[in-house]
């Protein structure tokens, strides 16, 4: 458990996976913009399968996030 949240950590990627891990945590996590927040956030109710590259560190892929930060990878689910 990590800060009581369910995570797995894969070795093959280095990335831990956080389960129902909210927009908000990682909007105070990453002090990611709220214009940037709104986007994640519209594009996770729409359901898209897209990848959308913010330009920031990270990118939505189906309905997760991944971030990239010190060539470590997270993966969080939201």
């Amino acid at each position: 458990m990590i800060n009581g949240l369910n995570h797995s950590f894969s070795p093959n990627y280095n990335c831990i996976l956080l389960e129902n891990f909210k927009l908000f945590h990682i909007h105070k996590l990453l002090s990611i913009r709220r214009d940037h927040l709104k986007r994640i956030w519209n594009l996770y109710q729409n359901n898209s399968s897209q990848i959308y590259d913010f330009g920031i560190g990270f990118k939505l892929i189906s309905n997760s996030i991944l971030i990239r930060k010190f060539q470590n990878v997270l993966m969080y689910y939201i």
